[in-house]
Protein backbone atom coordinates (compact mmCIF):
# COMPACT_ATOMS: atom_id res chain seq x y z
CA UNK A 1 0.00 0.00 0.00
CA UNK A 2 3.00 2.22 0.74
CA UNK A 3 3.86 1.52 -3.44
CA UNK A 4 0.83 4.34 -5.50
CA UNK A 5 1.05 2.18 -8.28
CA UNK A 6 -2.60 2.69 -9.34
CA UNK A 7 -1.36 6.80 -9.00
CA UNK A 8 1.98 6.09 -10.67
CA UNK A 9 0.81 4.45 -14.17
CA UNK A 10 -2.08 7.18 -13.88
CA UNK A 11 0.45 9.80 -14.06
CA UNK A 12 1.89 7.86 -16.74
CA UNK A 13 -0.97 7.56 -19.11
CA UNK A 14 -1.95 11.41 -18.76
CA UNK A 15 1.97 12.62 -19.62
CA UNK A 16 1.67 9.83 -22.94
CA UNK A 17 -1.90 11.30 -23.67
CA UNK A 18 -0.81 15.23 -23.17
CA UNK A 19 2.28 14.16 -25.46
CA UNK A 20 0.33 12.67 -27.81
CA UNK A 21 -2.14 15.97 -27.87
CA UNK A 22 0.98 18.09 -28.14
CA UNK A 23 1.68 16.23 -30.88
CA UNK A 24 -1.15 15.87 -33.07
CA UNK A 25 -1.64 19.53 -32.55
CA UNK A 26 1.90 20.19 -33.69
CA UNK A 27 1.40 18.21 -36.67
CA UNK A 28 -2.23 20.14 -37.32
CA UNK A 29 -0.65 23.31 -36.63
CA UNK A 30 2.36 22.24 -39.27
CA UNK A 31 0.08 21.21 -42.16
CA UNK A 32 -2.21 24.22 -41.80
CA UNK A 33 0.63 27.02 -41.72
CA UNK A 34 2.33 24.83 -44.58
CA UNK A 35 -1.40 24.76 -46.78
CA UNK A 36 -1.13 28.78 -46.04
CA UNK A 37 2.07 28.98 -47.63
CA UNK A 38 1.51 27.16 -50.43
CA UNK A 39 -1.77 28.97 -50.86
CA UNK A 40 -0.03 32.38 -50.68
CA UNK A 41 2.44 30.98 -52.95
CA UNK A 42 0.56 30.05 -55.57
CA UNK A 43 -1.46 33.44 -55.43
CA UNK A 44 1.90 35.60 -55.91
CA UNK A 45 2.88 33.50 -58.73
CA UNK A 46 -0.25 34.05 -60.37
CA UNK A 47 -0.12 37.92 -59.37
CA UNK A 48 2.86 37.86 -60.95
CA UNK A 49 2.50 36.23 -63.79
CA UNK A 50 -0.65 38.90 -64.30
CA UNK A 51 1.79 41.75 -63.61
CA UNK A 52 4.41 40.54 -65.94
CA UNK A 53 1.51 40.12 -68.44
CA UNK A 54 -0.05 43.29 -67.81
CA UNK A 55 4.00 45.14 -67.85
CA UNK A 56 4.28 43.40 -71.28
CA UNK A 57 1.18 44.66 -72.61
CA UNK A 58 1.95 47.91 -71.86
CA UNK A 59 5.77 48.09 -72.64
CA UNK A 60 4.24 46.39 -76.13
CA UNK A 61 1.61 49.45 -76.52
CA UNK A 62 4.33 51.89 -75.81
CA UNK A 63 6.88 50.19 -78.25
CA UNK A 64 3.88 50.47 -81.17
CA UNK A 65 3.07 54.20 -80.03
CA UNK A 66 6.34 55.16 -80.15
CA UNK A 67 7.70 53.56 -83.66
CA UNK A 68 4.42 54.77 -84.88
CA UNK A 69 4.82 58.25 -84.39
CA UNK A 70 7.89 58.49 -85.29
CA UNK A 71 8.08 56.07 -88.29
CA UNK A 72 4.55 58.12 -89.94
CA UNK A 73 6.27 61.65 -90.01
CA UNK A 74 9.06 60.60 -91.93
CA UNK A 75 6.71 58.68 -94.30
CA UNK A 76 4.24 61.48 -94.71
CA UNK A 77 6.60 63.77 -95.84
CA UNK A 78 8.03 61.09 -98.56
CA UNK A 79 4.17 60.43 -99.16
CA UNK A 80 3.76 64.18 -99.88
CA UNK A 81 6.52 64.41 -102.66
CA UNK A 82 4.43 63.52 -105.27
CA UNK A 83 3.73 66.44 -106.05
CA UNK A 84 6.78 66.63 -107.91
CA UNK A 85 4.70 64.49 -110.31
CA UNK A 86 2.74 67.01 -111.43
CA UNK A 87 5.77 69.28 -112.21
CA UNK A 88 9.16 67.56 -112.13
CA UNK A 89 11.60 69.99 -113.72
CA UNK A 90 10.33 72.47 -110.87
CA UNK A 91 9.95 70.13 -107.74
CA UNK A 92 11.97 67.08 -108.54
CA UNK A 93 15.62 68.48 -106.72
CA UNK A 94 14.06 69.45 -103.33
CA UNK A 95 11.69 66.22 -103.11
CA UNK A 96 14.27 64.00 -103.91
CA UNK A 97 16.30 65.85 -100.85
CA UNK A 98 13.40 65.81 -98.24
CA UNK A 99 13.04 61.96 -99.17
CA UNK A 100 16.93 61.38 -98.60
CA UNK A 101 16.38 63.57 -95.46
CA UNK A 102 13.48 61.53 -94.19
CA UNK A 103 14.73 58.46 -94.66
CA UNK A 104 17.82 59.30 -92.85
CA UNK A 105 15.49 60.12 -89.87
CA UNK A 106 13.70 56.33 -90.58
CA UNK A 107 17.35 54.78 -90.47
CA UNK A 108 18.44 56.95 -87.01
CA UNK A 109 14.90 55.74 -85.43
CA UNK A 110 15.66 52.34 -86.12
CA UNK A 111 19.37 52.16 -85.22
CA UNK A 112 18.46 53.68 -82.07
CA UNK A 113 15.75 50.94 -81.71
CA UNK A 114 18.22 48.42 -82.24
CA UNK A 115 20.44 49.49 -79.69
CA UNK A 116 18.63 49.78 -77.34
CA UNK A 117 17.27 46.46 -77.93
CA UNK A 118 21.28 45.05 -78.01
CA UNK A 119 21.13 42.04 -76.25
CA UNK A 120 25.06 40.97 -77.16
CA UNK A 121 28.50 41.15 -75.99
CA UNK A 122 29.82 44.32 -76.50
CA UNK A 123 33.46 45.17 -77.76
CA UNK A 124 34.95 46.30 -74.84
CA UNK A 125 38.19 47.26 -74.48
CA UNK A 126 40.45 50.08 -73.24
CA UNK A 127 39.27 53.34 -73.58
CA UNK A 128 41.06 56.59 -73.08
CA UNK A 129 38.50 59.03 -71.48
CA UNK A 130 40.44 62.19 -72.29
CA UNK A 131 40.78 61.93 -75.79
CA UNK A 132 36.99 60.58 -76.91
CA UNK A 133 35.87 63.28 -74.31
CA UNK A 134 37.54 65.95 -76.47
CA UNK A 135 36.83 64.30 -79.74
CA UNK A 136 32.65 64.15 -78.93
CA UNK A 137 33.42 68.12 -77.70
CA UNK A 138 34.97 69.08 -80.93
CA UNK A 139 32.58 67.50 -82.65
CA UNK A 140 29.23 69.28 -80.91
CA UNK A 141 31.23 72.50 -80.64
CA UNK A 142 30.05 74.15 -84.20
CA UNK A 143 26.12 72.92 -82.65
CA UNK A 144 26.93 74.90 -79.59
CA UNK A 145 28.19 78.05 -81.28
CA UNK A 146 25.45 78.40 -84.14
CA UNK A 147 23.03 78.55 -81.20
CA UNK A 148 25.27 80.94 -79.52
CA UNK A 149 25.92 78.63 -76.64
CA UNK A 150 28.97 77.55 -74.88
CA UNK A 151 30.81 73.99 -74.69
CA UNK A 152 33.78 73.47 -72.12
CA UNK A 153 36.11 70.31 -71.26
CA UNK A 154 37.79 69.94 -67.56
CA UNK A 155 40.23 67.22 -67.43
CA UNK A 156 41.11 67.13 -63.46
CA UNK A 157 41.55 63.21 -64.18
CA UNK A 158 44.40 62.83 -66.92
CA UNK A 159 45.09 59.54 -67.98
CA UNK A 160 41.75 58.73 -66.79
CA UNK A 161 41.05 55.17 -68.64
CA UNK A 162 37.81 52.66 -68.93
CA UNK A 163 36.66 49.25 -69.99
CA UNK A 164 33.82 49.74 -72.62
CA UNK A 165 32.77 49.22 -76.19
CA UNK A 166 34.14 53.00 -77.73
CA UNK A 167 31.55 53.48 -80.28
CA UNK A 168 28.90 52.96 -77.77
CA UNK A 169 30.59 55.01 -74.97
CA UNK A 170 30.85 57.75 -77.72
CA UNK A 171 27.32 57.76 -78.52
CA UNK A 172 26.04 57.88 -75.16
CA UNK A 173 27.86 61.28 -74.82
CA UNK A 174 27.02 62.62 -77.71
CA UNK A 175 23.79 61.92 -77.05
CA UNK A 176 24.11 63.76 -74.12
CA UNK A 177 25.68 66.65 -75.01
CA UNK A 178 22.62 67.19 -77.87
CA UNK A 179 20.65 67.06 -75.11
CA UNK A 180 22.08 70.38 -73.67
CA UNK A 181 22.70 72.32 -76.20
CA UNK A 182 18.78 71.81 -77.16
CA UNK A 183 17.49 72.75 -73.19
CA UNK A 184 20.03 75.75 -73.31
CA UNK A 185 18.80 79.59 -73.78
CA UNK A 186 21.05 82.32 -75.59
CA UNK A 187 24.16 82.48 -73.85
CA UNK A 188 23.82 78.90 -72.27
CA UNK A 189 26.90 77.02 -71.28
CA UNK A 190 27.68 73.35 -70.58
CA UNK A 191 30.40 72.29 -69.07
CA UNK A 192 31.89 68.66 -69.70
CA UNK A 193 34.04 67.91 -66.76
CA UNK A 194 36.42 64.36 -66.21
CA UNK A 195 37.36 64.01 -62.30
CA UNK A 196 38.21 60.93 -60.21
CA UNK A 197 35.46 59.54 -58.35
CA UNK A 198 35.21 57.43 -54.94
CA UNK A 199 36.46 53.74 -54.99
CA UNK A 200 39.17 53.93 -57.99
CA UNK A 201 36.02 55.09 -60.31
CA UNK A 202 35.79 57.73 -63.11
CA UNK A 203 33.67 60.50 -62.77
CA UNK A 204 32.22 62.21 -65.83
CA UNK A 205 29.72 65.30 -65.47
CA UNK A 206 27.77 66.63 -68.10
CA UNK A 207 26.48 69.90 -66.50
CA UNK A 208 24.27 72.87 -68.27
CA UNK A 209 22.63 75.98 -66.96
CA UNK A 210 19.55 75.79 -69.35
CA UNK A 211 15.87 75.89 -67.80
CA UNK A 212 15.89 72.54 -65.97
CA UNK A 213 13.38 69.71 -65.55
CA UNK A 214 10.36 69.49 -63.60
CA UNK A 215 10.03 66.68 -60.21
CA UNK A 216 7.17 65.10 -62.40
CA UNK A 217 8.89 64.90 -65.43
CA UNK A 218 12.07 63.57 -64.54
CA UNK A 219 10.43 60.77 -62.63
CA UNK A 220 10.00 59.56 -66.34
CA UNK A 221 12.61 60.37 -68.18
CA UNK A 222 14.25 56.66 -67.96
CA UNK A 223 11.22 55.24 -69.43
CA UNK A 224 11.41 54.40 -72.78
CA UNK A 225 9.82 56.18 -75.51
CA UNK A 226 8.68 58.80 -72.56
CA UNK A 227 10.25 62.79 -74.70
CA UNK A 228 8.94 66.08 -74.62
CA UNK A 229 11.12 67.05 -77.59
CA UNK A 230 8.68 67.03 -80.92
CA UNK A 231 11.28 64.62 -82.55
CA UNK A 232 12.73 62.95 -80.22
CA UNK A 233 12.41 58.88 -79.67
CA UNK A 234 12.90 58.94 -75.94
CA UNK A 235 15.93 56.47 -76.30
CA UNK A 236 19.04 58.28 -75.10
CA UNK A 237 19.00 58.51 -72.02
CA UNK A 238 17.00 55.19 -71.33
CA UNK A 239 19.84 53.56 -73.52
CA UNK A 240 22.69 55.76 -71.87
CA UNK A 241 21.55 53.99 -68.36
CA UNK A 242 21.15 50.98 -69.50
CA UNK A 243 25.13 50.90 -71.37
CA UNK A 244 25.94 52.10 -68.27
CA UNK A 245 25.37 49.80 -65.55
CA UNK A 246 26.18 47.25 -68.19
CA UNK A 247 29.60 48.11 -67.48
CA UNK A 248 29.45 47.89 -63.68
CA UNK A 249 28.80 52.07 -63.35
CA UNK A 250 25.72 54.05 -62.68
CA UNK A 251 23.97 56.93 -64.15
CA UNK A 252 22.30 60.11 -61.97
CA UNK A 253 20.29 62.65 -62.97
CA UNK A 254 19.96 65.92 -60.88
CA UNK A 255 17.89 68.55 -61.84
CA UNK A 256 15.17 71.13 -60.70
CA UNK A 257 13.11 74.00 -63.20
CA UNK A 258 15.95 76.70 -63.29
CA UNK A 259 18.95 75.47 -61.98
CA UNK A 260 20.41 73.62 -65.14
CA UNK A 261 20.82 70.00 -65.33
CA UNK A 262 23.84 67.68 -64.67
CA UNK A 263 24.36 64.25 -65.53
CA UNK A 264 26.87 62.23 -63.58
CA UNK A 265 28.12 58.95 -64.72
CA UNK A 266 30.41 56.61 -63.00
CA UNK A 267 32.03 53.59 -64.48
CA UNK A 268 35.03 51.38 -63.03
CA UNK A 269 38.48 52.70 -64.17
CA UNK A 270 40.76 50.56 -66.49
Amino acid sequence: YKVPTALSEAIHDGRQRVALVALAGALVLFVSLWWLVARAERTLKAQRTQLIEAETLAAMGELATGVAHNIRNPLASIRSSELALDSPAEHAEDSARDILREVDRLSARITELLRLAHQGPAEVQRVPMGPLLSACVADHAPAFARRGHALALTDDDPGAAVMADPTLLRQVVQSLLANATEALAADGRCQVRLAPAAGGRVLLEISDNGSGIAPETLAQVFRPFFTTKPKGLGLGLPFARRFVERLGGQLALDSAPGRGTTVRIELPRA
